[in-house]
């Protein structure tokens, strides 16, 4: 009998209300347990949150994306009612399907996306074109996404990959052997970026080539670059 696969998705916020309340629309809609993590919030995302009644660990005081990524690991690792943690920033869109498609064996298995949210780096994570029967869907419109999640629907195929983007990510159990003697799964120095950029370089990933998530790409930093890594700044 195939051993029961059982999700918790956890979104990682600061600020963005309006981007945070689309994310969980979504989501919630997926019948799966939700975990938000807050970095200290100032513009009514945590009363959002305790509004909507969605479990949530609020921060008084920023720490960074880095942290949150970590919190949400170690309450998934301490907890054994999940099989895989899928890991989002709140600049996404799930539809249905694309969870059951990321989940596998593999210690980290990353969806499809569409181009601008691949970024200019990670192209394979939408190398592939988006069609449909009655016509072609532009993955960049974010209405097409359950057409496209439906159209690439392709169980259990992943591919290898060296490059990719850490808006979302699906982890099995394999990947507590990759944490850090720390306890930690991501480096802490990397305190908003870098941070899936080291994962990378400890674990292999492979795209699942029948799950795709729609990404806006840069909301959690307004586009800036530079200083990302600085608390001090307001984004």
């Amino acid at each position: 009998m195939e051993e029961m696969r059982n999700p918790i998705l956890c979104f990682s916020t600061f600020n963005q209300l309006d981007m945070t309340r689309k994310c969980l629309e979504y989501a919630q809609e997926l019948g799966y347990d939700i975990l938000v993590i807050d970095d200290a919030s100032t513009d009514g995302t945590q009363d959002y949150l305790s509004q909507i009644k969605c479990e949530a660990m609020l921060k008084s005081k920023r720490k960074g994306l880095t942290d949150s990524w970590n919190m949400a690991y170690k309450h998934w690792k301490m907890s054994k009612e999940y099989s895989h943690l899928v890991l989002c920033n709140n600049d996404v869109l799930i539809p249905k399907g694309s969870v059951e498609g990321l989940m596998s064996d593999h210690a980290l298995t990353v969806p499809m996306c569409n181009e601008s949210g691949a970024g200019y780096v990670c192209k394979e994570q939408a190398k592939y074109p988006f069609q449909v029967p009655d016509g072609t869907v532009d993955p960049e419109w974010e209405g097409n996404i359950s057409l496209v999640q439906n159209h690439i629907s392709i169980a259990n195929n992943f591919y290898r990959v060296k490059c990719w983007t850490g808006f979302c990510m699906c982890m099995s159990r394999e990947i507590i052997t990759y944490e850090l003697p720390d306890g930690n799964l991501f480096d802490p120095k990397n305190v908003n970026v870098g941070n899936d950029d080291d994962l990378a370089s400890r674990v292999q990933a492979y795209i699942a080539l029948g799950s795709f998530v729609y990404h806006f790409k840069g909301m959690s930093f307004n586009k800036t670059i530079g200083g990302r890594n600085d608390l001090s700044r307001t984004y």
